[in-house]
């Protein structure tokens, strides 16, 4: 029961990224062509703010359901991001490969 509960929260949670894309879709196509403006730009902030946010969502719930182990901390996401890169107790793979891991931690 515990992994249909997450499959189907990880489910939900995938449906309201596609519909992020799906209401963004325009203003994404437009700004591949041409320089978005000071409210185009506020827009794609608050579409990135949400699609980073149901990510993380995913790997919260997979770190704990899955791997029963939710980092703590200031650097919470950070450790959680290198947490998705890895097999995990209950995984046999990372949920994100180690390049997209690489790619995407910036140190001050």
């Amino acid at each position: 029961m515990k992994h249909k509960e997450l499959v189907d929260e990880i489910t939900f949670e995938l449906g309201r990224i596609d519909e992020l894309f799906s209401k963004y879709s325009d203003l994404l196509e437009k700004v591949r062509i041409q320089t978005p403006d000071f409210i185009e730009l506020s827009s794609l902030s608050m579409f990135l703010h949400s699609f980073y946010n149901g990510l993380e969502n995913i790997f919260r719930r997979i770190a704990k359901r899955f791997d029963n182990t939710m980092p703590n901390g200031e650097d919470w996401r950070k450790i959680l991001l290198e947490q998705m890169s890895k097999p995990g107790n209950m995984r046999k793979e990372g949920v994100i490969s180690k390049d997209t891991y690489a790619n995407n931690v910036f140190e001050p």
